[in-house]
């Protein structure tokens, strides 16, 4: 389909199935966020992060759309922030906000809960990394209000597990954590 992207790490399949957004991050200093018409086989549109440029500007794995396929997020990875992407009826792509989070937002997941649609980001670590502690694992889910672009709380997971992906039961009561480091899988009610 398309070449020349650099390092595609995660993507997300729009719910009509006719487009795809793929995060690249990490191969290069520009990051971005690719939307592809699946059934042209092209890139329709981008929109690049330069990751050295300032805090916000870069993409990590997680990334996922809005039920309707109109909105999108991506995970900020090191910059610590998750973008929200508007993708119109014509197949652009553009950035509407960006939301800071808690350190490293790996995986992320849209359900539909009890308290309404929520945004679940695993925070891969729980602090900077330093030359003599390394990358400190995570031990929290950050929850963000999608209809305000804002922070509404945290879940703290039992010890630092270092979660990297998250997704939600069909029904929204529950969410589902995979843990790197813990080997294992948390399972949180909504």
């Amino acid at each position: 389909m398309a070449i020349g992207f650099q390092g595609p790490l995660g993507a997300a399949l729009s719910p009509d199935g006719r487009h795809l957004l793929a995060s690249s991050s990490g191969a290069a200093r520009i990051h971005s966020v690719d939307l592809f018409d699946l059934e042209a086989r092209t890139r329709q549109d981008f929109v690049a992060y330069d990751a050295l440029k300032a805090p916000g500007e870069s993409t990590f794995y997680g990334i996922v759309f809005s039920p309707d396929g109109r909105r999108a997020w991506a995970s900020g990875g090191g910059q610590n922030v998750v973008h929200a992407l508007e993708v119109s009826e014509t197949g652009s792509l553009r950035e509407v906000a960006t939301i800071p989070t808690p350190f490293f937002p790996a995986g992320i997941a849209y359900g539909d809960t009890p308290r309404g649609p929520r945004l679940y980001v695993a925070n891969n670590l729980s602090g900077p990394a330093s030359n003599l502690t390394g990358n400190p694992p995570g031990d929290r889910v950050t929850v963000i209000d999608p209809a305000v672009s804002a922070v509404t709380g945290t879940i703290a997971l039992d010890v630092a597990l270092q979660p990297l992906g998250v997704t939600f039961s069909r029904d929204g009561l529950k969410a589902y954590v995979t843990n790197w480091m813990g080997r294992s899988v948390s399972v949180i009610d909504t």
